[in-house]
């Protein structure tokens, strides 16, 4: 027995407000995308390891934080 099963013959429901919201979506990511690649263009390897390096040290420091708050 399957709890979630569909209809054979029966399709999801496409278009409408879900459709243009995620077509909204994707354009707004494309535009975000050009404008952080026109800021980043010029940006060396070695600029680019250390803000890798800064983001996981701030990412893991506040995993960390959440972890020891919801000990103590």
């Amino acid at each position: 027995m399957q709890l979630f099963s569909r209809k054979r013959g029966h399709q999801p429901l496409t278009g409408g407000l879900a459709a243009k919201v995620a077509g909204l979506w994707l354009v707004f990511q494309g535009q975000v995308a050009g404008w952080l690649n026109d800021r980043t263009i010029g940006y060396s390897t070695s600029r680019w390891l250390m803000l890798l390096v800064f983001f996981c040290l701030l990412a893991g420091s506040a995993c960390i934080y959440l972890i020891i708050s919801s000990i103590y």
